[in-house]
């Protein structure tokens, strides 16, 4: 026979979202078993000033509130945060109680890894694609199977690397799966232009159609692209080719040519300068 478990408090109407594993939670008892599951990278997201407030008011835990919020002012206090919500609740045993102390000492916490997103994203940005897949890989593999947040920073930058080759297939599979990690309506609006991209006018049409909770996000899309073909056709590089264009129209082929070779030698300029390796 098991341990008999005490409830405390009650079952929330409004769910408390836990950022770190992307969970919701509705009692306390869920709350310290999923804060056991995520232990050995516990890191300062923990500590976060709606829970306290999530506690007294949705599952009548003044008391364990109380306790908490002095802790969100002390800065490397997730732990004793963590372990606060574990003895107050009584959820686990003391020895399981102990084992998820020795876990998170032992943990690194998310730091590491954000640090090394960090470094694919520098990569990325100065045009060593191949370096930056290579370290997002490591990176992945690396993760905790629970941790979602940054798993969907990772699918986002590959799928900007996978545009960024014109790869829009592959760009739209990663922003929709990062996408349906963070919910972010960025990552939707990013996904959305990689399927656009991705297809022919009717295609995405039918998409479009299939998928009819995509709509509003597809007509910001729209007036995004509009802006943007409006500043780019007033911009410098959209007055040169506004005058390639009347030169092609009216004839002037030797116009036409040397403002072409201009522009081609610029475009290669700009490309070499946004592709140099790291010496």
């Amino acid at each position: 026979m098991g341990r008999p478990l005490l409830a405390a408090g009650r079952t929330a109407e409004v769910p408390y979202r836990m950022k770190i594993i992307d969970r919701n939670v509705r009692t306390v008892e869920e709350l310290c078993y999923s804060l056991e599951q995520c232990a050995a990278f516990v890191d300062e997201s923990v500590c976060d000033p709606l829970l306290p407030d999530w506690l007294e008011d949705q599952c009548g835990l003044s008391a364990l509130a109380k306790q908490l919020r002095p802790l969100l002012k002390e800065r490397g206090a997730e732990q004793e945060f963590v372990l606060r919500i574990l003895a107050f609740t009584a959820y686990q045993t003391p020895e399981k109680i102990q084992q998820i102390r020795r876990e998170m000492e032992r943990g690194r916490g998310l730091a590491p890894f954000k640090r090394r997103l960090k470094e694919a994203k520098a990569a990325a940005e100065a045009g060593q694609r191949g370096q930056a897949l290579e370290m997002l890989d490591e990176l992945e593999e690396e993760l905790p199977a629970l941790e979602r947040y940054l798993r969907a920073q990772i699918l986002e930058l590959r799928g900007r690397l996978a545009a960024g080759s014109f790869l829009y297939e592959q760009a739209a599979a990663c922003y929709e799966r990062a996408w349906k990690l963070s919910g972010r309506k960025e990552t939707c609006l990013q996904y959305l232009a990689a399927v656009r991209f991705s297809k022919d006018p009717a295609a995405y049409e039918a998409f479009l159609r299939e998928n009819p909770a995509l709509q509003e996000t597809a007509r910001s899309l729209e007036k995004k692209i509009a802006d943007a073909d409006r500043a780019a056709a007033s911009g410098a590089a959209g007055r040169r080719l506004g005058r390639l264009q009347r030169s092609l129209e009216s004839g002037k082929n030797r116009a036409f040519d040397a403002a072409a070779e201009q522009q081609l030698w610029e475009m290669q300029d700009d490309f070499r300068a946004g592709h140099a390796p790291f010496l």
